[in-house]
Formats: structure tokens, C-alpha cells, sequence
């Protein structure tokens, strides 16, 4: 799925022309994809720990399949510009469920002790298929720059719908895990045939979930997705700009530079989600958080020295090198992020504060791809409105700083309640 969410990035220019829009139409088209996701992920966030995980992710995945199917049909054969747009939101429907479940699910199958290296891996998975979206929605636009054949875009969404629809078979095999499975205090008697966690999130519930001062801190920073949204979006364009794709796509210091990049994220999410775990083993039951902020700090001043002047021929090398190095710490955020949510909810309000986090960092990245598309219009320069909207990088800062002064207090009741709740269930047995 990530690999269709790079093809539209990577052919701005070939969908602007097929259905004779300006970029910030492609702003306001991406933003409402981006805003859909966003309602969905909070709607199957609370359906997640409330229903059956495995139906709710099946009811997903098709949706998903059937508008990647239809974006090629409306998109290429129609070329029916609303009809897309209306496709390409409702398979934000279908995604938005992807996150809150698949997260839930992976919780309950992966040792609470090796969490961030789970989401570790489910981030180097998504940045796989995400590359691979934008190495062939690169290729297509390199074929474009030099024929001026402007429909071969939409052949990779018909491609991964029809993957995707094969997919969907095994979901139906897949065995839905025990919930709270890989608690450490509950992970010994939930082993035992015919005992469940049997608490489900309620209505009341929500008040508490959101009261807590390390839940608000964690969610509340979706600041810093603002600009990682305008940039996804809008990076194809500005390397096409740089290195002049209609030259061929595979030119060496493009390669040089996305390699050195991908390397980066590769590298610092491996190292940073161990480290996360390594503290937390340790006793430092607040070093997935710690480990986040950190990283999040320490990723701005790479960010801005990369945009000081605009990518070339000349500067690709150490421009490469210096983001290599700021999306390796920035890529620690991630999976750290992700396992201190999980870590100070309880099993039964997990799915819903993961929509609630992703809810928010969805409409960090639509205002970030709106504003985009409006700086770039205006500014007539890719480069500006990178440059200028750095400004959102620094803002984030001050809401990172209070994760690390409330996220012991949380862990810590989190482990008391169940440690409760063990005890109820050992004496049902």
C-alpha cells in the first residue's frame, strides 16, 4: 500500500497535464486523500478494539484494492478529473483502517520487550514498498520528460490493485492473536487454553485515554509532520528540477543521492529502535521516549543546512550526506514513538489512541500539502517553498520537550493495572 502512495508524488507534472490542472490543485486533491485517512484511521482506531481485528482489516484491503483498480480507469481511460479525486478519497477509506489494526495486531504477536524494533520493521517495509513506488513512478516520469507521453502513470495503480486482491486471500487464512498476549504480566496465563483479555475500550473510557499528559504530548507534536507532507509530495518535482530527469531517470548522482538517503533511513531506524528497546531492558522504562525526542531534536539542523541552497550536480555529494545523516536520526522516531503510545495505554484503548496519533499526523501532512502546493504556485520555485517552510521545523521542537516528564508516571499505572487484572484472572482460573 505504501507503494501506491508514492506514484502520485513522483508523476506531478504527467497528472497535472492529463487532466489540465495547476500544482495547487494536486495540493488540495492529495490534502483531501490525506484528511480522508485521517477520519478513517480515528473511526477504525475505536472499531479496533472494540470488533474482531481480522474482518475490519479484510473490509479495508478490499476498498483499498477496488479504488486502486478504478484510480487507473478514471484516471487514464476516463480522464475524469472529480471522478478520480472521489476514487483516490475513498481509498483513503480503505487505508485508513490499515494502521490502527495492523498496529493492534502486531502488539499482540511481537514481545512487549522488542516493540520498536517491530514498528522498526514495519517502517523499513513501508519505506521498501514506498521506494519501490517511487523508483517506478520515477521511471515513468523520466519517460515522460522525453517522449511527452503523459498516460503511463496510471498503469502501477492497476498493477497493485490486482496485486492487492490476491492479498486479500490470505488475510482470510491469517489466525487473529489473543489480545494483551505479549504482556509481560499477562503473557504466561493468556497461554493457557480458554482464558482471554476480555476488557474491550467504553465510551467512558475515552475521557481518561485523552486526560492522560503523556498521551496529549505524544499526539499533539503532529507539527513536525507538516513539513515532511509538503515535502513527499512535492521532492519528485524538485529532483526532476535538479538533476533534469528528462536526461533518464537513472542518472548516476540521483543514484548516488537517494541511495545515500535510503541508506540513512535504513541505518538509523535499525540503530535507534534497538537502541529504544536496549534502555528499556535495561530499566529505563522511558527510554522509547526519550530516545524519540531526542531524535526529533537532534533532526532539525540537518534538515534546514540541506535546503541552504538548491540541489545540483555540484552539491549532490555532501547535500546527500548531510540528509542521510538527518533522516537516519529522524527515522528514530518513529518506531520509539509508536511503542510509547502503546506502552501507556492499556491493551483495549491501544487502537484508538494509534488512530488518534495517526489522525492528527494526517492532518499535519494535508496542511503541509496544501501549503505546498499554495508556496509553490506563488513562489514559482519548488526550492522557496521548501526553504521557507523549514519554519515549521523549528516549531516542533517546543512540543516534544514534556513526553519525558510524564511518560514514567503513565508507564508505571499502565503496569500496575495489569498486574491487577493478572490477578483477577489467575483467581478465575
Amino acid at each position: 500500500m505504501s507503494f501506491e502512495q508514492g506514484l502520485v508524488p513522483t508523476n506531478v507534472d504527467p497528472i497535472q497535464l492529463q487532466f489540465g490542472i495547476g500544482p495547487e490543485f494536486i495540493g488540495y486533491f492529495v490534502g483531501a486523500y490525506t484528511l480522508t485517512l485521517a477520519v478513517m484511521t480515528l473511526i477504525f482506531g475505536y472499531l479496533t478494539d472494540k470488533q474482531k481485528r481480522i474482518n475490519l482489516m479484510l473490509v479495508g484491503a478490499i476498498i483499498w484494492s477496488s479504488c486502486a483498480i478504478l484510480s487507473y480507469f478514471s484516471g487514464i481511460i476516463f480522464v475524469n478529473f472529480p471522478v478520480f479525486v472521489i476514487v483516490r478519497v475513498l481509498a483513503g477509506i480503505g487505508l485508513g483502517c490499515m494502521t490502527p489494526v495492523g498496529f493492534s495486531l502486531l502488539t499482540d504477536v511481537i514481545s512487549s520487550k522488542s516493540r520498536s524494533k517491530a514498528f522498526a520493521i514495519w517502517g523499513i517495509a513501508t519505506l521498501i514498498g514506498a521506494a519501490a513506488g517511487a523508483l517506478i513512478g520515477g521511471d515513468l516520469l523520466a519517460t515522460f520528460k522525453k517522449t511527452g507521453q503523459i498516460d503511463l502513470w496510471g498503469d502501477p495503480f492497476l498493477f497493485i490493485g490486482v496485486i492487492g486482491m490476491f492479498l486479500i486471500a490470505f488475510l482470510v487464512l491469517f489466525s487473529e492473536p489473543k489480545r494483551a498476549a505479549m504482556e509481560d504480566k499477562l503473557k504466561d496465563l493468556l497461554s493457557k487454553q480458554g482464558l482471554a483479555y476480555s476488557y474491550r475500550i467504553k465510551r467512558s473510557d475515552l475521557k481518561n485515554i485523552y486526560k492522560r499528559r503523556s498521551n496529549f504530548w505524544l499526539i499533539i507534536n503532529f507539527v513536525d509532520t507538516i513539513y515532511p507532507g509538503l515535502l513527499l509530495l512535492w521532492v519528485f518535482k524538485y529532483l526532476a528540477e535538479s538533476f533534469n530527469l528528462a536526461e533518464g531517470v537513472l542518472t548516476t548522482e540521483l543514484l548516488i543521492f537517494l541511495g545515500l538517503v535510503l541508506l540513512g533511513l535504513l541505518v538509523g531506524t535499525v540503530i535507534f529502535a534497538w537502541l529504544g528497546d536496549r534502555l528499556v531492558k535495561k530499566g529505563d522504562i522511558g527510554g522509547r521516549a526519550k530516545v524519540a525526542v531526542w531524535c526529533a531534536i537532534l533532526t532539525n539542523p540537518f534538515v534546514i543546512v540541506a535546503f541552504i541552497e538548491p540541489l545540483s550536480n555540484q552539491n549532490f555529494l555532501w547535500m546527500g550526506i548531510v540528509l542521510a545523516v538527518g533522516m537516519a536520526i529522524n527515522s528514530g522516531i518513529g518506531p520509539n514513538w509508536y511503542a510509547s503510545i502503546i506502552d501507556v495505554n492499556l491493551p483495549e484503548n491501544r487502537g484508538t489512541m494509534i488512530a488518534t496519533a495517526s489522525f492528527l499526523d494526517n492532518i499535519g501532512r494535508s496542511i503541509g500539502q496544501i501549503i505546498g502546493g499554495i508556496m509553490i504556485a506563488s513562489l514559482a520555485s519548488v526550492f522557496l517553498a521548501f526553504q521557507w517552510a523549514t519554519i515549521f521545523v523549528v516549531l516542533q521542537i517546543p512540543f516534544w520537550i514534556p513526553v519525558m516528564f510524564y511518560v514514567r508516571k503513565d508507564l508505571t499505572e499502565v503496569q500496575d493495572i495489569l498486574a491487577e487484572r493478572a490477578k483477577e484472572l489467575e483467581a478465575s482460573i
